[in-house]
């Protein structure tokens, strides 16, 4: 937690950004990013093998670009087979599509396909996790 004070902190600073919507989400992207890097660094929670946390130094994010932010609407899949996903790995997870997110940017329609770890959805707290 210090850690993510201390990121929001420098950014602020560094950027000049008063308080206001954007800042605010921003400031909200930045923190959930680095709460993901840290979930994936913890050695108790990581959905990672131990060998490739220990390689593992952050996901590499895009830049924040708030014309991005989208309100989608979500067509659920509950009768979606369960597959063993291909990672960057030789391990292969099993998901299976949760839903497909539907929502438009610049005026063109897109569609998103939501997966949803199997063994990861079991742990207390990440039922609702997605993908």
């Amino acid at each position: 937690m210090r850690s993510l004070l201390f990121v929001l902190f420098v950014f602020v600073s560094l950027t000049g950004l008063s308080t206001g919507p954007d800042s605010t989400a921003i400031a909200e992207i930045i923190a959930w990013q680095t709460e993901m890097n840290e979930h994936y660094m913890d050695k108790e929670h990581s959905p990672l093998e131990k060998k490739d946390r220990r390689k593992f130094t952050g996901h590499s994010f895009f830049k924040i670009d708030l014309n991005y932010r989208v309100k989608a609407t979500i067509e659920l899949t509950p009768k979606s087979d369960t597959f063993g996903m291909t990672t960057n790995t030789d391990r292969r997870p099993l998901y299976r599509q949760y839903g497909i997110a539907h929502f438009n940017i610049s005026g063109v329609a897109y569609k998103l396909s939501i997966f949803q770890n199997i063994k990861y959805a079991q742990i207390e707290g990440h039922e609702n996790s997605l993908f």
